[in-house]
């Protein structure tokens, strides 16, 4: 009984740092032995039965926190693809995306260099000096010189999107000697933005104003680092990390972080003279699913960069529903018994077939097919992860089948089920 506990909890901690992808695929393969073709074993055999309508709404909505963490240093004067390949990232991660999030930006932080007295001094009354607190969120703004008032954060509502997010994200550079960064840190501004242990207090106003970006702890969080420097903050890649995740309840899963940066292994460019960006690139592999979470700066990244935002859009996908109302009959055409619908549910169509005034989900009876599959081992809808769905605010996600009445078993007439042998 032990080694069994043992077994069960080791798989259990596989799932969780494999991820929601993961634990689908684990689920789909654990399903294939014994069989999938019994709805249970042994085989049913219900011979006549009455049905019972069955409908489940579920908010399928991701909700999402994404903070960009931009290098000013004037180093980064190398490197300005950033913002021009910033919309083949927002084409892709918008594209047909139910996902609802809110993006802000954040500059690196210098401890050193900005709370020195000689700074203080030296800066004391001009344009240079630096005014932004560590973790502060930048303005947004409609143009490359233009902020839109009061408007510290972009939302997934925003109808300029794309050109809010370019022009934001373009918060340039500042040489040392102009009041710049020397000493980079990447992490410091995460852990103040987010409240972690450990990190800066905002003051109280920047506080309040910020704190409409925050969903909850059931958010995803992402962060997105881009830097062409090594990380000078105090704490650690795996005390950032885990800080994050205790931020999101300890769903690693919620957790993604993505860095544009000169990575170590790369000297096809210049980097910043503080050296390899080893912090980060621990960072980064400690929330690595598939080691695709990195972008290099000296090369054109504008199509790894749409990869990213497929994967963020892939990732944050709900992939399985169960059905606790009962167990679906499935007959010879079984989208018609078992349903699953997107959009804004209306009740006067509610009895009605199909998906009326909604956009409805394949049941994937052939490969070509990309929406849905149905689980009999664990009574359960499977979303395909790679399901697009047209984004509608307040859309709902509806499974709409005909329940088997076990308590309403007659004799002489036999139906099939889905995945029943003939």
């Amino acid at each position: 009984m032990k080694t069994q506990a043992t077994l069960v909890n080791a798989v259990r901690n596989i799932l969780a740092i494999a991820g929601p992808v993961a634990m689908t695929s684990a689920l789909l393969v654990a399903c294939s032995s014994p069989p999938t073709s019994y709805m249970m074993n042994p085989k049913p055999a219900y011979e006549k039965f009455s049905e019972n309508g069955g409908g489940v709404q579920f908010d399928i909505t991701p909700k999402a926190e994404i903070l960009v963490v931009v290098d000013t240093s004037d180093s980064m004067l190398l490197h300005p693809q950033m913002a021009d390949n910033i919309n083949r990232f927002v084409d892709e991660f918008t594209r047909k995306n139910p996902i609802e999030y809110h993006l802000a930006v954040v500059s690196i932080y210098d401890h050193r260099t900005y709370d020195s007295q000689n700074y203080k001094t030296k800066f004391a009354g001009t344009d240079k000096l630096n005014t932004f607190e560590n973790g502060e969120f930048r303005p947004v703004k409609d143009g490359p010189n233009s902020i839109v008032k009061d408007k510290f954060f972009i939302s997934s509502a925003d109808a300029n999107l794309k050109d809010l997010l370019k022009n934001t994200i373009n918060i340039g550079v500042q040489s040392l000697k102009n009041g710049g960064p020397e000493f980079e840190e990447s992490f410091s501004p995460v852990a103040a933005a987010f409240n972690l242990p450990g990190g800066d207090k905002l003051s109280q106003d920047k506080m309040s104003r910020q704190s409409g970006f925050f969903f909850g702890p059931n958010a995803y969080k992402i962060i997105f680092f881009v830097t062409d420097a090594t990380d000078d903050s105090r704490s650690s890649a795996s005390e950032l990390y885990y800080s994050l995740l205790a931020s999101a309840n300890g769903d690693r899963s919620k957790v993604m972080i993505y860095g544009a940066v000169v990575p170590t292994d790369d000297n096809s460019c210049v980097r910043d003279p503080g050296g390899p960006p080893v912090k980060i690139e621990d960072l980064l592999h400690l929330a690595s699913i598939d080691e695709s979470n990195v972008v290099t700066l000296c090369k054109p990244f504008g199509d790894k960069l749409a990869e990213i935002g497929k994967s963020i859009r892939t990732r944050t996908l709900p992939k399985v529903i169960s059905l606790s109302r009962g167990v679906p009959m499935i007959n010879g055409d079984p989208s018609a018994t078992l349903t699953v619908c997107y959009g804004i549910p209306r009740p006067d169509l509610a009895d009605q077939p199909g998906c009326p005034n909604m956009q409805q989900v394949p049941f994937e009876t052939s490969p070509d097919l990309i929406g849905f599959q149905y689980d009999p081992t664990n009574n359960s809808v499977h979303l395909n992860p790679n399901l697009e769905l047209n984004p509608e605010p307040g859309g709902k996600l509806i499974v709409k089948y005909k329940s088997v009445n076990p308590s309403n078993l007659r004799t002489g007439y036999k139906v099939k089920r889905y995945g029943d042998r003939p």
